[in-house]
Protein backbone atom coordinates (compact mmCIF):
# COMPACT_ATOMS: atom_id res chain seq x y z
CA UNK A 1 0.00 0.00 0.00
CA UNK A 2 1.36 3.28 -0.92
CA UNK A 3 0.82 6.04 1.66
CA UNK A 4 -0.97 8.92 0.28
CA UNK A 5 0.50 12.59 0.16
CA UNK A 6 0.28 14.34 3.14
CA UNK A 7 -1.79 17.88 3.84
CA UNK A 8 0.61 20.62 4.92
CA UNK A 9 -0.32 20.32 8.54
CA UNK A 10 -0.32 16.76 8.72
CA UNK A 11 1.49 15.48 11.81
CA UNK A 12 0.76 11.96 11.22
CA UNK A 13 0.23 9.74 7.59
CA UNK A 14 -0.03 6.15 7.68
CA UNK A 15 2.75 3.92 6.72
CA UNK A 16 2.82 0.66 3.94
CA UNK A 17 3.37 -1.47 6.60
CA UNK A 18 0.30 -0.53 8.22
CA UNK A 19 1.73 1.35 10.92
CA UNK A 20 1.58 5.05 11.65
CA UNK A 21 4.29 7.80 10.34
CA UNK A 22 4.77 10.44 12.49
CA UNK A 23 6.16 13.91 10.75
CA UNK A 24 10.14 14.16 11.74
CA UNK A 25 11.69 17.11 9.73
CA UNK A 26 10.54 19.71 7.07
CA UNK A 27 13.00 21.22 4.94
CA UNK A 28 12.97 23.90 1.97
CA UNK A 29 14.10 22.31 -1.17
CA UNK A 30 16.60 24.33 -2.92
CA UNK A 31 15.78 24.60 -6.17
CA UNK A 32 11.73 24.59 -5.68
CA UNK A 33 10.41 27.59 -3.66
CA UNK A 34 6.72 26.35 -3.81
CA UNK A 35 7.53 23.53 -1.97
CA UNK A 36 8.76 21.71 1.84
CA UNK A 37 9.91 18.09 1.71
CA UNK A 38 8.06 16.31 4.73
CA UNK A 39 10.30 13.36 6.31
CA UNK A 40 8.25 10.96 8.48
CA UNK A 41 9.69 8.31 10.30
CA UNK A 42 6.93 4.82 10.71
CA UNK A 43 6.65 4.22 14.89
CA UNK A 44 6.09 0.68 13.73
CA UNK A 45 8.69 -0.58 11.31
CA UNK A 46 11.52 2.49 11.42
CA UNK A 47 11.14 3.58 7.31
CA UNK A 48 11.16 6.66 6.70
CA UNK A 49 9.10 8.17 4.34
CA UNK A 50 9.39 11.48 2.47
CA UNK A 51 6.76 13.71 0.82
CA UNK A 52 7.06 17.22 -1.31
CA UNK A 53 3.77 19.13 0.26
CA UNK A 54 2.99 22.37 -1.25
CA UNK A 55 3.70 25.59 1.25
CA UNK A 56 1.17 27.32 2.12
CA UNK A 57 0.33 30.67 0.18
CA UNK A 58 2.11 33.71 2.22
CA UNK A 59 5.13 31.39 2.61
CA UNK A 60 5.76 30.90 -0.87
CA UNK A 61 9.04 32.99 -2.82
CA UNK A 62 6.20 35.29 -4.33
CA UNK A 63 7.68 38.70 -4.50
Amino acid sequence: MIPRIPARTDAYVQCGCGGTAQIATVSPIADDDDNMRHLYTCLECGMDLSFVVAKKAGQRGEA
